[in-house]
């Protein structure tokens, strides 16, 4: 069964703390369990996609968060937090 998980922060918005914190918890999740589907919620969604090679959704795109919440296991807000 794959797990899902959601992120939220301040994230995509080019803070190089931010990103380094988000990719360290991505680094830690993947080791944890490589099967992880992990979604980010971002000010950029391509950019934390490209960057750290995970599904990306705009923090404005409350639809599409919702959506990602009602279909994870877990939420784990992380530093600068948007909730």
């Amino acid at each position: 069964m794959e797990r899902r998980i959601v992120v939220s922060g301040y994230y995509g918005s080019k803070n190089a703390g931010d990103e380094a914190m988000l990719s360290a918890m991505l680094e830690v999740l993947g080791d944890l369990d490589p099967k992880l589907h992990i979604t980010v919620i971002s000010a950029s969604p391509a950019d934390t996609s490209k960057r750290h090679g995970v599904e990306a959704i705009s923090w404005l795109g409350f639809p599409s968060i919702i959506k990602a919440l009602w279909h994870a296991d877990l939420l784990i807000s992380g530093g600068g937090s948007l909730l």
